[in-house]
This record gives structure tokens, C-alpha cells and sequence, in this order.
């Protein structure tokens, strides 16, 4: 986790300055919210690729969206829509919630921990379980910190003892940064999936 991003520099500070650039930018393009949150839709259908993948679930954004409409009934096909869909429930929650407490602790512990449970709540029982790094089967609780080691596809995750130390040290370091997102994008419309 070391080293975090610094709190404020330059390069941090132009960063920002440019990601504010290209969002007005994208705005005089694209007017209309509707159209930049479809856009942004996008991305959570990206986000939701890459997690699968590197849960070692290669499915393509279309190939999930096919399945989807044509509502197949193919295990992995199946498997997969039920990851997908569970990541876009699950920020649909993050975005609501967020939009409703606006004072939330996003980095806290336990506000993490609320993203896992949302996730996990949408995923189908067979996605709580996996296996230790030793290759036992464990059943993952949904909002709670693992106590065990385990391997993600190829990533080893830093070990169970460590994770409240590594979740304080997160708060402490990227609570007290100020989040440009709602200056960026503003107030998404609301969403369903």
C-alpha cells in the first residue's frame, strides 16, 4: 500500500486542473447529463469486466450483455451476468447512498466494508465461495474482513493479520483528501440497472 499518493503537489494539483479541463470540455460536447451519465455507464460496465478478470472470469462486456437480453441460461454465461450485475447494483447502492449522505467516510473501514456487503448481497450464494491459498474451501462473509490468507487468481493479498492495520491506515491517509469527483461529473441522474 506504501507508498500512498502524496496529499498535495503539483503534479497532483494539475492533474486535477486537467481532469476539470476535460470535464468542461466533455460538457460543452456532450450537454445534455443524460448523455455524460450514459457515457459513464460505460465505465461501470468496464469496471465490472476487470474485476471479473482478475477473479480469473474473462467475459466480454458484449458477450454479457447478449446473454443479458437474450436471458441465457448457460452456467458461465449465468455465473458471469450474476458478477456483473452485482458490481452495477453495488455502485448503483454506493452512488445512492452517497448522494443521500453526502458526509459519508468513504474511506472508513467501514464504509468498505458496506461496498463488499453490497456486492456480495447481489452475487448468488456460489460467489461466497473460494479458496484459501493452501486450497481450502472457505466461505467469504459479506461486509466482514477475511481471517485467512487466500489467492485471487495470480495476487497473493496482503495477509488477514494486517487488513485492520492497512484499512486505518487508508482512513487516516485519504480521509482527510478532498474528492474532485462531484466537482468533475455533478449529480448523476437517477440509475437503474
Amino acid at each position: 500500500m506504501e507508498p500512498l499518493l502524496p496529499r498535495t503537489t503539483d503534479d497532483v494539483d494539475e492533474l486535477v486542473a486537467q481532469a476539470q479541463r476535460l470535464a468542461g470540455e466533455l460538457r460543452s460536447i456532450l450537454p445534455s447529463t443524460a448523455v455524460r451519465w450514459t457515457m459513464a455507464r460505460l465505465v461501470v460496465d468496464m469496471n465490472g469486466y476487470y474485476s471479473n478478470l482478475i477473479e480469473g472470469r474473462k467475459t466480454m462486456p458484449l458477450n454479457i450483455d447478449v446473454a443479458l437480453a437474450l436471458d441465457s441460461s448457460a452456467e458461465e454465461t449465468v455465473r458471469n451476468q450474476e458478477l456483473h450485475t452485482a458490481h452495477c447494483l453495488a455502485e448503483k447502492a454506493l452512488r445512492e447512498r452517497l448522494d443521500c449522505e453526502p458526509e459519508t467516510k468513504v474511506y472508513s473501514g467501514d464504509f468498505l466494508c458496506w461496498i463488499h456487503q453490497e456486492f456480495f448481497k447481489h452475487s448468488g450464494d456460489e460467489h461466497l465461495w473460494a479458496k484459501s491459498e493452501n486450497g481450502k474451501k472457505y466461505r467469504i462473509e459479506p461486509g466482514r474482513v477475511r481471517d485467512y490468507q487466500v489467492k485471487v487468481g495470480a495476487h497473493i493479498p496482503p495477509d488477514h493479520n494486517v487488513l485492520d492495520q492497512f484499512l486505518k491506515r487508508f482512513e487516516t491517509f485519504y480521509g482527510s483528501q478532498v474528492s474532485v469527483s462531484q466537482r468533475v461529473l455533478g449529480t448523476p441522474p437517477p440509475t437503474t440497472v
